[in-house]
């Protein structure tokens, strides 16, 4: 009977009482086919159109306040995650640190890609290196409490980096926390996920991708990608 009480309470959710949709049971699997012809032969459920109809009436009486109730349920469950969402938006800002992340590369050991960020106040860690013009460009163009982004992919980057508002720095700064893998690194929103291959879980530098001149590249797995958002 917790077979069917289960698909009286799934007719209350899709908001049709007495009534089990055929593409509820497609979703259950090859079994689903048997347990309708069985549950028809016990006289429980009757063929309808697209579907089946529950002939247990005191049950498909139920499921109105059934639906209510799964309603408030799941409303209450939805303004959680907001209320959740809200709280981890406006910590973000907080959790920006700064920054400097070499994925290495799972083949052959060298950086599969680099992420920095950089401070308010601070200067990037290859300040040294760069040409006089782009010194001078950043420090004049940079605003007050101003974060930036500095990014150099499998196959692009951003250049000398831009700017980015402290939310989206604290996002970056939390898919870099170690110990790193392809989910939480993707969380940072960047076009080739740092090099890191979803099947694999683990960054490959751009030799070891095999990017082609389309920017598609295949890991050492055979696991496919694009790697380049220009193309």
């Amino acid at each position: 009977m917790s077979c069917i009480a289960g698909r009286q309470r799934i007719s209350a959710v899709y908001d049709h009482p007495g009534f089990v949709p055929d593409a509820y049971l497609v979703g259950l699997g090859t079994e689903s086919a048997a347990l309708a012809a069985e549950l028809c032969s016990a006289g429980v459920w009757e063929r309808a159109g697209g579907g089946y109809r529950i002939l247990d009436r005191a049950a498909v009486g139920r499921c109105p306040d059934l639906a209510r109730q799964l309603s408030g349920e799941a409303a209450r469950v939805h303004a959680r995650i907001r209320a959740r969402d809200q709280a981890r938006a406006q910590l973000m800002p907080e959790m920006a640190e700064a920054m400097v992340v070499t994925p290495l590369c799972a083949a052959c050991g060298i950086p599969a890609t680099r992420i920095e960020l950089v401070a308010p106040g601070q200067l990037p860690a290859q300040w040294e290196q760069w040409p006089a013009a782009v010194r001078d460009s950043f420090v004049r163009d940079r605003g007050p409490g101003q974060w930036y982004l500095i990014r150099d992919g499998v196959a692009a980057g951003n250049g000398y980096g831009d700017p980015v508002a402290a939310r989206e720095a604290g996002r970056i700064a939390q898919a870099f926390r170690p110990p790193l893998c392809h989910d939480r690194v993707a969380t940072a929103g960047f076009f080739d996920d740092a090099g890191f291959c979803q099947d694999c879980d683990a960054p490959y530098c751009y030799r070891h991708w095999h990017v082609s001149e389309t920017g598609y590249g295949h890991c050492p797995a055979g696991h496919g990608k694009s790697l380049d958002p220009h193309w």
